[in-house]
């Protein structure tokens, strides 16, 4: 029975297949910014999923649901943490957490204008270890309808100029 009891707790916290993405490892870019979109994040919930109609991560109703990436950083370095998202502004104001190895950033999820106006905000700073290190979003607390429709976190090299201009832009 334990082992049965095992295996089921190991399927409760293994990834959801989604359409339109597949999970893979986030090397940075030619200009030092690692940018984790959500076709590459795995999945974890039961509605989590991505928009197709604006590529963002979408249907976030439940608490315990998660997004994950695997970052393939180059080297030790301190980043900015940008979030990227959109939310009707009747559901504004759910909060989060970002956890980076041993690190953790908290935030709330401001207006954007609604549904189709991002917002760009830089959440804080966390220093990666280089090689592989995962990168995990979650609600922190009570949700009030959906935490927010996700389009990117990007993790900017400090001492280089943000540009805020959208990352599918990009």
């Amino acid at each position: 029975m334990k082992r049965l009891r095992g295996c089921v707790a190991a399927a409760a916290d293994a990834p959801r297949k989604v359409e339109g993405n597949r999970p893979r490892p986030t090397a940075a870019r030619d200009d030092g910014r690692i940018v984790l979109l959500p076709d590459a994040a795995e999945f974890f919930g039961e509605a989590i999923r991505i928009n197709p109609d604006n590529q963002c991560i979408a249907w976030w109703e439940k608490p315990a649901d998660y997004v994950a990436w695997e970052i393939d950083s180059p080297k030790a370095a301190e980043y900015e943490v940008w979030l990227e998202w959109a939310i009707s502004d009747e559901l504004a104001g759910n909060a989060f957490k970002i956890r980076v190895g041993a690190a953790s950033l908290a935030g709330t999820i401001g207006k954007s204008g609604g549904w189709t106006s991002l917002k760009r905000v830089s959440v804080g700073t966390v220093k990666l270890p280089a090689g592989k290190v995962r990168l995990e979003m979650k609600v922190e607390g009570k949700l009030n309808g959906e935490l927010a429709d996700v389009r990117a976190i990007t993790l900017n090299p400090v001492g280089r100029s943000e540009e805020h201009t959208s990352e599918l832009q990009s």
